[in-house]
C-alpha cells in the first residue's frame, strides 16, 4: 500500500483486518511501512545567500526514499539565482521528487496614486487604464466619451 498524495503526508498508512461473527465485528489496524511524502518549506527571503541556505537546509533533511516536494520562498530579485540542478542533486535520494515550487514575493505596483480601487469611479479606473497604456488623447477622448455614455445608462 502507498500514499497517493501530500494530503496523506502526515497519516499513517495501513489497512484494516475486520473479523465477523454474528451480533459483533472486530477490527484491528495493520500500519505498513509505506514511502514517506515529505514537504519541505524553505524561506530564504532574507538570505543574502539563496543557494547556499537551501542547500544547507537540505542537507540537514533525510529524503531517503521519499517522495519529496520543495516549496522555495524567495524575493523577486533573489528569483535568477535559484538554480534547480544544484537543488534536484541535493535531493537525489529521494525516491521521486514531486515537485520544486517557488513562492516568489513580487513588488506591487502602485498604479492607483494612493488611492485604493474602491475608491475610484469607473470613469477614474479607465483614465487610470489609458494613461497606463500610453492611448493617444483622440482615442482616449472618444473611448472616454462611449464610456461615459455607458455609464450614464446604468
Amino acid at each position: 500500500l502507498e500514499r497517493i498524495d501530500f494530503g496523506e503526508e502526515g497519516e499513517r498508512k495501513g489497512f484494516v483486518l475486520v473479523e465477523l461473527e454474528r451480533g459483533r465485528a472486530d477490527w484491528t489496524f495493520t500500519p505498513v511501512d509505506a514511502r514517506p511524502f515529505i514537504t519541505i518549506r524553505i524561506d530564504v527571503s532574507a538570505s543574502s545567500d539563496p543557494m547556499t541556505e537551501i542547500l544547507d537546509e537540505l542537507d540537514g533533511h533525510n529524503v531517503d526514499g521519499a517522495i519529496v516536494r520543495l516549496i522555495i520562498k524567495a524575493t523577486e530579485e533573489q528569483e535568477s539565482v535559484l538554480d534547480d540542478k544544484p537543488i534536484r542533486q541535493a535531493l537525489r535520494s529521494a525516491s521521486y521528487v514531486a515537485s520544486v515550487a517557488r513562492d516568489i514575493d513580487r513588488a506591487q505596483r502602485h498604479r492607483l496614486g494612493g488611492l485604493s480601487a474602491e475608491e475610484l469611479t469607473p470613469r477614474q479606473v479607465l483614465e487610470l487604464y489609458l494613461d497606463s497604456k500610453g492611448t493617444p488623447e483622440n482615442r482616449r477622448a472618444e473611448l472616454l466619451r462611449h464610456a461615459d455614455a455607458i455609464f450614464r445608462e446604468e
